[in-house]
């Protein structure tokens, strides 16, 4: 997929690459309507051809929106333009743990379990609700500006 920085989604100014994964690119951007920050996540097009990844997209996205949790991140909204899915999120600044652990190095004991903590409460509220996250990884634990 080509960098989207610079363009517009909607609403949502793309203002620079955040990371890449193996199904999806994250972008900043800003949204226009409301002057904040968000983070959005644009699916890797190969998949948008599939109408039942589409509909699923969809379900799942309707699904998490519908989530209230501290430990999770909000979704503002989603939605598609020229054969692109994208989910617009919460931004969080602190990176990801695996930033964090590359960067410093182990835990400390009170970091791990404060994140263990604040990851399991999140899942079991998830749990409750019949969602499973399915890759679970540091890649994909996001830390807000306070380390949470």
């Amino acid at each position: 997929m080509a960098d989207l920085s610079g363009q517009q989604l909607g609403q949502y100014q793309i203002t620079g690459l955040l990371g890449k994964g193996g199904m999806a690119t994250v972008y900043r951007a800003r949204q226009l309507t409301v002057d904040r920050d968000v983070a959005i996540k644009v699916i890797e097009t190969n998949l948008t051809a599939n109408p039942e990844f589409t509909i699923r997209f969809e379900r799942e996205a309707k699904t998490i929106a519908s989530l209230n949790h501290p430990c999770i991140l909000k979704l503002f909204d989603f939605g598609s333009k020229d054969n692109l899915l994208y989910l617009v999120m919460e931004l969080h600044t602190g990176g990801s743990l695996a930033d964090r652990l590359r960067e410093r190095g182990p835990l400390e004991p009170e970091e791990v379990l404060r994140y263990i903590e604040q990851i399991s409460k999140a899942l079991d509220y998830a749990h409750a609700r019949n969602i499973i996250h399915r890759d679970l990884k540091p890649q994909n634990i996001l830390l807000d500006s306070e380390g949470n």
